[in-house]
């Protein structure tokens, strides 16, 4: 790595040269801790914050392409400087005046916190001070730095201070060909694990915010309610990423595991922060969805509105997905790919109008590059794009259904709430038979279902996705790191999660379900998810079931929940029929919200 790690070797291995490219970053070939405890907390000392927990931060970040980014003052910290910014540099770090404000990635996909230094490397705890960062994608001028204030503190924050110019070839880039940037410093998974990290990135006027809590607030019921669906972890259920008796294998200039601090690795033992978030994935499911018609006698799980055929037989195909949160859209690598939605050089061109409804993937016949931190460029990689991903909660043991399995049984799941609410004009938790389930979490983004009149697949509202190939140096010691302890990862999760959703990494959950908490913010056919299906007080008609929480309205058909909203027309508030009011698409609201009808009052 870049002259300070070039890479690691277990037991004795040497270690591929391809691997010794990376900095500090994407991989477990980052700087390693020390054995003596202070670096990259060996310890079980914890990052703690100061400011405002759960206050949203404004962030530099576009809503159709996420890459969040807050800004941070190159200079004293805890207390840094009062008020906003004086100067604002997108850098890369060397080419910014000192004193500069610079732009921070937020990735939860870079294992290791890397700011600029002002010389060589070095590791150590230090205090972080964040910065609001709103208007810093435009042109930046008086009254945008001075909204530029410290928002929150994040003290014995363990950082890799990287030279300013590039490193190993990584010139500060991240992003894509599509949406890239010159940064000033990453904020990685060492520091986000301690906390509960909220996104938003609202495809309205509002603008990008995250938000950091020390415990994230409300029981898991509470949070359903909200559309708040839990995907925890994939069994172990726990953040991975930890190797053990590694030794070290450094590059020129740095003898006897010994960097410039002065740390010392002498007992040969290194451990890794855990900071690896894997999720259960179900690649490319078929446009499914629970529909109804006025006049219709029953609800039934059809491709899109209006179809009178049944959801494909083809479910989709199982992965093992990392959420790396500074990464665009989705990455597939290529060995998984291939197995997950053909081979990309075989896939259908995205323009053809005979597109096959059956089709996974298109390829877009355009090559793309990416910038991971602490990577050389990785570029000419295939672009194409993927029907839809579902994320569900990960088991509670090594075995079970697959992925795309329990997705369509939460989706016959709600097929189930949908006849109980059509029955009795309100929420409802039926029983469920074999290969259905209520009590699964889960999440569908990208062509949820097709939209009135559509008989073929849409790839303008499929995932955009990079192919890269599985003998990548960052793909080699990703899953080197990972396996055997977890399932081997087939790609990254990134934007594709961040768009248009509220999406917290909450890592604060018992040390065996940390998990993702997913909502969508204009639910409907392009994104929907299902919080787990809680029953109520009081009791309901339909045979078998309970009274629903609003829970078990989310995914329901926006048209059958409208229609019992309206019969609550001329009612005192607060109304029954306003109990889904919260599941409904953004326009379904702003209908019902006007001041001609005054519905679903006090519904954001």
């Amino acid at each position: 790595m870049l002259g300070l790690v070039s890479g690691l070797k277990s037991t004795g291995e040497a270690t591929p040269s391809s691997l010794r490219s990376g900095v500090a970053s994407f991989v477990v070939a980052a700087l390693p801790c020390l054995g003596i405890g202070l670096a990259f907390g060996c310890t079980e000392t914890q990052v703690t914050g100061q400011g405002e927990f759960g206050r949203p931060i404004p962030l530099a970040s576009r809503s159709e392409a996420p890459l969040p980014r807050l800004a941070w003052h190159d200079g004293d910290a805890c207390p840094g400087m009062a008020g906003g910014c004086t100067s604002y540099c997108e850098g890369p770090p060397e080419s910014c005046p000192e004193g500069s404000c610079m732009p921070l990635l937020i990735d939860s996909g870079t294992p290791i916190s890397i700011l600029p230094g002002s010389g060589g490397t070095s590791v150590g705890r230090e205090c972080i001070e964040v910065r609001a960062a709103e208007g810093l994608l435009d042109e930046v001028g008086a009254d945008t730095l001075a909204q530029t204030t410290a928002a929150f503190r994040l003290f014995d924050a363990p950082i890799l201070r990287a030279p300013r110019g590039p490193v190993g070839g990584w010139d500060w880039q991240v992003g894509d060909d599509l949406e890239s940037a010159t940064v000033g410093g990453v904020l990685g998974g060492n520091v986000l694990r301690d906390f509960a990290v909220e996104f938003r990135h609202p495809r309205t006027a509002e603008t990008p915010s995250i938000a950091f809590y020390s415990e994230f607030p409300g029981d898991e019921e509470a949070l359903a309610d909200q559309g708040l669906a839990y995907v925890r972890l994939q069994y172990p259920g726990r953040l991975l990423g930890r190797l053990l008796n590694d030794e070290c294998d450094l590059g020129s200039g740095v003898e006897d595991c010994t960097l410039a601090t002065g740390l010392s690795a002498s007992d040969q033992e290194l451990l890794f922060e855990s900071t690896r978030a894997l999720v259960d994935a179900c690649v490319a499911p078929p446009p499914c969805a629970v529909e109804w018609e006025p006049g219709d006698m029953g609800c039934r799980l059809a491709p899109g509105d209006g179809q009178e055929a049944a959801c494909a037989e083809d479910r989709g195909a199982s992965a093992t997905l990392v959420v790396a949160t500074g990464v665009p859209g989705l990455v597939l690598f290529s060995d998984s790919a291939e197995s997950l939605v053909g081979a990309p050089s075989a896939l259908p061109d995205c323009s053809d109008p005979e597109l096959s409804p059956d089709a996974r993937a298109c390829t877009t016949g355009e090559t793309g590059s990416l910038y991971l931190p602490g990577w050389a460029p990785l570029d000419g990689l295939q672009r194409i794009r993927v029907r839809a991903l579902g994320l569900v909660r990960g088991l509670d043991q090594a075995s079970g259904a697959a992925p795309c399995e329990r997705l369509r049984a939460r989706l016959e799941g709600l097929h189930q709430q949908c006849e109980g609410f059509l029955a009795e004009g309100q929420p409802v938790r039926p029983n469920v038979e074999s290969g259905e389930s209520i009590a699964e979490a889960g999440v569908v983004l990208g062509e949820v279902s097709w939209v009135e009149g559509q008989t073929t697949g849409a790839p303008d509202r499929w995932l955009d996705t990079l192919v890269v190939s599985a003998t990548a140096a960052p793909v080699i010691a990703l899953r080197r790191e990972i396996t055997p302890e977890g399932a081997q990862p087939d790609g990254l999760i990134g934007g594709a999660l961040l768009e248009d959703t509220e999406t917290v990494l909450d890592f604060t959950e018992a040390s065996s379900s940390p998990g993702v908490r997913v909502r969508c913010l204009d639910p409907g056919d392009s994104c929907v998810a299902l919080p787990s299906c809680s029953a109520d007080v009081g009791s309901v008609d339909f045979e078998g079931a309970r009274a629903g929480r609003t829970s078990c309205c989310f995914g329901l058909p926006a048209d059958l929940i409208t229609q019992v909203v309206l019969g609550g027309e001329g009612k005192e508030a607060p109304r029954a029929e306003d109990a889904c009011c919260a599941a409904l698409p953004r326009a379904y609201l702003n209908d019902l919200q006007s001041a001609e009808l005054n519905l679903c009052a006090g519904v954001e």
